[in-house]
């Protein structure tokens, strides 16, 4: 099984986010060509991690700073319910992840940017592909040598929507 994230730009308005925008990379799967969400039961004796509800995401704003987004996470948002195995699960996920995370730092240095850390964490998990929805439906596949460029790009789109809702 190939795992893959969807990438979901989160808009700035002020209604809604303040004025912040979000980047948020989901897991999932393919099956009979169809995007599949991992379910609480399944991700992890597919994958070996537990997947349902995981999310990578970082904030970004019309601040300048030193780098374009902040927040980096990758962390489980919106989790309906947890009992006792699920927790231990979670638990394990996050602490392999972070063993990998922290051995590409010791080779590769701390990441450049958004980009560069949401590369690492799909390597860290295996995945094979970044997907882009498209509004008509349509999927675009990038390789993980194209992750941060792509990333970053949507990151910059969404930095200079936050700052055209400043002025």
């Amino acid at each position: 099984m190939k795992l893959y994230f969807d990438l979901k730009p989160v808009p700035p308005s002020r209604a809604s986010t303040g004025g912040y925008a979000h980047l948020q990379l989901r897991p999932f799967r393919i099956e009979n060509n169809e995007r599949r969400w991992f379910a609480a039961t399944s991700g992890e004796a597919e994958t070996g991690f537990e997947l349902c509800d995981l999310v990578i995401s970082c904030q970004i704003d019309a601040r300048e700073t030193e780098t374009a987004s902040y927040g980096w996470a990758c962390e489980y948002k919106n989790v309906y319910s947890i009992d006792a195995a699920r927790a231990a699960r979670m638990h394990k996920t996050l602490t392999k992840l972070r063993r990998k995370l922290d051995s590409f730092q010791e080779t590769e240095g701390y990441p450049a940017s958004f980009g560069a850390y949401v590369n690492r964490v799909m390597r860290a998990f295996g995945a094979a592909e970044l997907v882009e929805i498209a509004e008509d439906d349509g999927q675009r596949h990038f390789s993980l040598r194209e992750v941060p460029w792509l990333v970053d790009r949507r990151v910059g789109l969404l930095k200079e929507a936050c700052k055209r809702l400043a002025a």
